[in-house]
């Protein structure tokens, strides 16, 4: 299993900027596609992220890290990579 991962949902665009910036840094991820099942699966992200029903969700070892937003931060501060080594 990858050490990131990304649930997304097809069509959304912020969906696709989060996967942009994960293969453009060359960051591994395995991507959760949540469409087949997207009503369940939002209340199953909400229990897992403390509240956030929306997509994409952002993990990293099982903790939730945010959206694209947060994802860029971590990106920006580099700090994705000691996150992801740990």
């Amino acid at each position: 299993m990858k050490h990131l991962v990304l649930y997304t949902i097809q069509g959304c665009p912020y969906c696709a900027n989060a996967r942009n910036l994960l293969n453009s840094n060359k960051i591994d991820y395995e991507e959760r596609d949540i469409t087949p099942d997207a009503f369940n699966m939002r209340d199953k992200l909400a229990k897992m992220s403390g509240g956030e029903r929306t997509v994409p969700q952002v993990y990293i070892h099982g903790k939730y890290m945010g959206q694209d937003d947060e994802l860029q931060k971590l990106i920006e501060s580099k700090r994705i990579y000691e996150l992801l080594t740990l």
